[in-house]
C-alpha cells in the first residue's frame, strides 16, 4: 500500500513539473514573439522598374498643344500623350476604362477656371511624367468642383490633379500645382512619387491618398491650410500607409504636416516639416529608419499607437504643452540620433517606452520621459538637460547606456499613478498601479536634481551599475527617497549627495556607508574614503552643497575599517565627480573611523535622518 502512494505521488509531482515547464515555455515564446514585434517593424511599399522610367518612350505618342482655342482634352485608349502649350481655361481628362496611359508634360501652362486641371476618371494605371528640364504648372480656380464624363454623368472633384485610380508621377523636370479651389493632388487609390521636382500650394491638403504613397527620390515643397500630406482610408486604415524612402521633402501646414491612416515610415531623405498641429502622425505606427528629419510643430512631433525609432538624425520640437513624441502604445529607439526641445514632455508614451540604442538629447520644460506601464533602458546615450522629472513610470529598468538627467523636480521617479503633467494625476490610464520598481543592474546614471534624485513610491532594487546623484539642497526633498525598500547587491556602486531633511539609507546594501554631517559642505567638497593603510578607496566631489551622502562600493570589505575624510583633494579621472580611482592630493579633514560590520553602517549625526513618506 506504501508503495502504491509513492508511485501517485510520484506522478502527480511529474505532472505538476510538467505543467510548470509547459507554463514557462508559453511564457517564453509570447516574450520571443513580442520581442520579434518590437524588433521588426515592417515598412511597406515600394517603386517598381517600370514607374522608375523617368525617360518615355515618344516613338509612338500623340503630341497635343493646349490653348484657350484647343483647351479641352479627352483620353479613352491606351497610349502616350505628351502636352504642351498655354491654356487660360481648359482641362484634361482621362476615361480610358481600365487601361495604361502615359501623360508627358513638356511645359505645360493650364489653368482651369471650372474644374480640375488633370482628371483621370477611369484607368488601369497612369504614369504622369514630368519631362527632363521642362517646368509644368497647373491652376485651378475656386468654387468649382464637377467635370461630367462622356456619358453625361456629372462628378465631383477635390484637386487640382484629381485621380480615381493609380497613379505615378515620375520623371526629371518641374511641376507646380496651384490647388486653389480644394487639394492640390488628389489620388483615390495609391500614389507614387519618384525623381520629380513638385511644389504645391493648396487651400486645403496638399497631397490628399486614400490607399498607399509612396516617394523617392523626389524633391517636394508642400504649402497648405490644412495637411501637407493627409494619407487617411477610415474604412481601411490596413489598406492605407505613406512610405518615405528618400528625396527631399518640405511642409509648411497650418494643420498637421503628414497625417497617415495606416503605418507612416521614414527610410531616407531630408525633411523639413513646420506645422500648426502635428509634425508625423498615423493612427497605427511611425517608423524611421533613416534620413535627416527637422520638425518644428505646435502639438506632437511625432505621435502614434507605435513609435519606431530605428534610424536617422532628427531634430523634433513643439511649441505648446503637449509631448513632443506621443506613443498610445508603446516608443521603441534602436539605433537614431534625436534631439528634443519641448514645452511638454520630451517623450510620453500611454504604455511602454524603450531605449535600445541611440543617441538621445531632451530638453522638456515638464518630464523628459514618462509612461504608464514601463520604461527600459538597455543601452544607448541619453541626456536630459532639462526637465520637470527626468524620468517617471511605475517600472524603470535600466540595463546599460549612460545616462545624464538634470530636473527641477525629482531625477528618476517610480510614481504608481500616471500623471498628465506637472504632477496631475491622468484618472483616464489603463496602467494606474499601487505597486512599482526602479530597478538597475548596469550603466551609467547622473542625476541632477532639484527634488528627490531616485524616488520610488515603492522599491529600489540596484544590482549593478555606476549611479551619481546629486541631490536637493532643501530639507523637504532627498537625493534617495522610496517609500518601501531600497537593496543593493553585486557591484552596484552609487553615490547620493543632498541635504539631511528627508535623507535615507539603503535598507539593505553591497556595502554601503550613509554618513549625515553636522554642518552643510559648499559644493565643489571632496569626501575620501581610505582602508587602515590610508589607501584609496573611493573619492566624491560635490556639485552641489550637501549634509549627507549615502556611498556604496564592493571595494568597502565586510569586518574592514575604513575612513571617511571631508575637504579632500585628489585627482584621476572621474564620472560627475566620481573617482573610482585616483591619486590623493590631500586627505583633508578626517570625519569619522567606522568598520563594515554590516552591508549598511550609519555613521555622524542622525537626528535629522528621516525615512521616506509618500512624497511624488
Amino acid at each position: 500500500m506504501k508503495e502504491k502512494n509513492k508511485k501517485r505521488k510520484s506522478n502527480k509531482d511529474k505532472v505538476i513539473l510538467s505543467l510548470i515547464l509547459i507554463s514557462l515555455l508559453s511564457i517564453f515564446i509570447v516574450f520571443l514573439i513580442i520581442c520579434s514585434h518590437i524588433d521588426n517593424y515592417q515598412v511597406k511599399g515600394s517603386i517598381s522598374k517600370i514607374e522608375k522610367n523617368n525617360e518615355v518612350d515618344e516613338t509612338n505618342a500623340t503630341f497635343i498643344t493646349m490653348s484657350d482655342d484647343n483647351n479641352y482634352v479627352y483620353i479613352d485608349s491606351a497610349g502616350t500623350y505628351v502636352l504642351s502649350g498655354t491654356c487660360n481655361d481648359g482641362y484634361i481628362l482621362v476615361d480610358a476604362k481600365k487601361q495604361n496611359i502615359y501623360l508627358v508634360l513638356d511645359n505645360l501652362t493650364l489653368t482651369s477656371l471650372s474644374t480640375s486641371c488633370i482628371i483621370i476618371d477611369d484607368a488601369s494605371q497612369v504614369f504622369l511624367n514630368i519631362k527632363k528640364n521642362t517646368v509644368n504648372t497647373l491652376s485651378d480656380s475656386s468654387g468649382n468642383t464637377t467635370y461630367t464624363v462622356k456619358s453625361g454623368t456629372v462628378k465631383e472633384s477635390t484637386g487640382c490633379i484629381y485621380s480615381t485610380d493609380n497613379l505615378t508621377i515620375n520623371g526629371l523636370g518641374t511641376l507646380n500645382v496651384y490647388g486653389n479651389n480644394n487639394n492640390g493632388i488628389v489620388c483615390n487609390d495609391s500614389l507614387t512619387i519618384y525623381s520629380s521636382t513638385i511644389n504645391v500650394n493648396s487651400v486645403n491638403h496638399g497631397i490628399k491618398v486614400h490607399d498607399a504613397l509612396v516617394i523617392d527620390e523626389a524633391i517636394i515643397v508642400i504649402k497648405s491650410s490644412k495637411d501637407g500630406i493627409h494619407a487617411v482610408n477610415s474604412n481601411n486604415p490596413n489598406k492605407n500607409y505613406c512610405t518615405i524612402l528618400g528625396g527631399t521633402l518640405n511642409i509648411t501646414s497650418t494643420s498637421d504636416g503628414i497625417d497617415a491612416s495606416g503605418n507612416l515610415a521614414i527610410c531616407d531623405g531630408n525633411i523639413e516639416i513646420n506645422a500648426s498641429n502635428c509634425g508625423l502622425k498615423s493612427e497605427t505606427d511611425v517608423i524611421i529608419k533613416g534620413g535627416n528629419i527637422n520638425i518644428n510643430s505646435a502639438n506632437h512631433a511625432i505621435k502614434g499607437s507605435d513609435v519606431a525609432l530605428l534610424g536617422g538624425d532628427a531634430t523634433l520640437q513643439t511649441t505648446s504643452a503637449t509631448s513632443c513624441v506621443k506613443s498610445s502604445n508603446r516608443t521603441y529607439i534602436n539605433g537614431s540620433t534625436i534631439n528634443i526641445t519641448s514645452i511638454g514632455d520630451g517623450f510620453n508614451s500611454d504604455n511602454s517606452f524603450r531605449l535600445k540604442d541611440g543617441n538621445i538629447t531632451v530638453y522638456a520644460e515638464d518630464d523628459g520621459i514618462t509612461c504608464d506601464a514601463s520604461l527600459v533602458i538597455n543601452g544607448g546615450t541619453l541626456n536630459i538637460t532639462l526637465s520637470y522629472e527626468g524620468l517617471e513610470s511605475p517600472y524603470i529598468t535600466i540595463t546599460g547606456g549612460n545616462i545624464s538627467i538634470v530636473a527641477s523636480d525629482d531625477g528618476v521617479n517610480i510614481n504608481c499613478t500616471p500623471h498628465d503633467g506637472m504632477g496631475g494625476a491622468n484618472n483616464s490610464s489603463s496602467y494606474s498601479s499601487s505597486s512599482g520598481l526602479l530597478k538597475i543592474t548596469g550603466g551609467y546614471l547622473y542625476v541632477l536634481a532639484n527634488g528627490d534624485g531616485l524616488d520610488s513610491n515603492d522599491s529600489i532594487k540596484i544590482t549593478g551599475g555606476v549611479i551619481v546623484v546629486s541631490g536637493p539642497t532643501n530639507n523637504a526633498n532627498a537625493a534617495l527617497d522610496f517609500d518601501s525598500s531600497c537593496k543593493i547587491s553585486g557591484n552596484a556602486v552609487l553615490i547620493c549627495a543632498g541635504s539631511s531633511g528627508m535623507a535615507q539609507a539603503p535598507t539593505t546594501g553591497s556595502r554601503s556607508v550613509s554618513a549625515t554631517f553636522s554642518k552643510t559642505y559648499t559644493a565643489d567638497t571632496t569626501i575620501l574614503i581610505t582602508d587602515s593603510s590610508g589607501n584609496f578607496v573611493i573619492a566624491y566631489t560635490a556639485e552641489k552643497s550637501f549634509s549627507h551622502i549615502v556611498i556604496n562600493t564592493p571595494k568597502l570589505k565586510y569586518g574592514k575599517s575604513y575612513t571617511m575624510y571631508v575637504s579632500s583633494s585628489v585627482s584621476g579621472d572621474d564620472f560627475n565627480g566620481l573617482y573610482l580611482s585616483g591619486t590623493i592630493d590631500s586627505t583633508g579633514t578626517a570625519f569619522e573611523t567606522f568598520t563594515m560590520n554590516s552591508s549598511s553602517v550609519t555613521i555622524g549625526s542622525t537626528s535629522n535622518q528621516m525615512g521616506g513618506g509618500m512624497r511624488r
